[in-house]
């Protein structure tokens, strides 16, 4: 069924919608300790479906599990945090840039698992140093969420994590067809 361009774009944000709002409330179901693989997972197996699919059946499959990574999240948001909060000296930038770090290479660690779907820590190293190419390009597209969430919180609650996971998507299936560094 051919659909205009202006119906696709609106079928196109309101899914984003959606996928923001289901993110968000995996994440709280998820326990917070638990709910950001839980929410990436959820969010994928949303975006990856055809616009008419139903959000429960292609979640179905998705159980809530405890995983090491979101603990470590929850500690670099939590070191951050700390950090921030004493006068910058050469201890707290030294924390606050280790923090970030760690939390940026763990969430694109998270987007690799969630993504493809691996389940040992090996197997999701070996993706991501065999796609190099797709772990820069999640590392621009957190840096454009993270400057897309200073602009207006609303947009952080609304459109980042659906935008983000569909940009995601996007971006892999193309550069997978392109085959860059893909040794499956």
């Amino acid at each position: 069924m051919k659909v205009s361009g202006f119906i696709w774009f609106v079928q196109q944000v309101y899914m984003i919608i959606i996928a923001s709002l289901m993110f968000w409330l995996n994440f709280l179901l998820g326990f917070v300790f638990l709910g950001t693989t839980f929410s990436f997972k959820r969010t994928f197996a949303y975006i990856e479906g055809t616009y008419y699919d139903k959000y429960h059946e292609r979640t179905k499959e998705v159980k809530l599990k405890f995983e090491w990574s979101n603990l470590i999240l929850l500690f670099t948001v939590g070191v951050f945090i700390l950090a921030s909060h004493f006068p910058l000296s050469n201890l707290s930038t030294f924390l606050i840039l280790v923090s970030l770090a760690y939390f940026v290479l763990t969430l694109i660690y998270i987007i690799f698992k969630t993504y493809y779907r691996l389940e040992k820590f090996t197997d999701v190293m070996q993706k991501l140093m065999r796609n190099w190419t797709m772990a820069i390009y999640s590392l621009m597209l957190i840096i454009l969420a993270v400057f897309l969430t200073g602009f207006n919180r609303v947009w952080f609650l609304f459109f980042i994590p659906g935008l983000f996971c569909k940009m995601i998507d996007i971006s892999f299936k193309h550069l997978d067809k392109k085959k860059v560094k893909i040794n499956d």
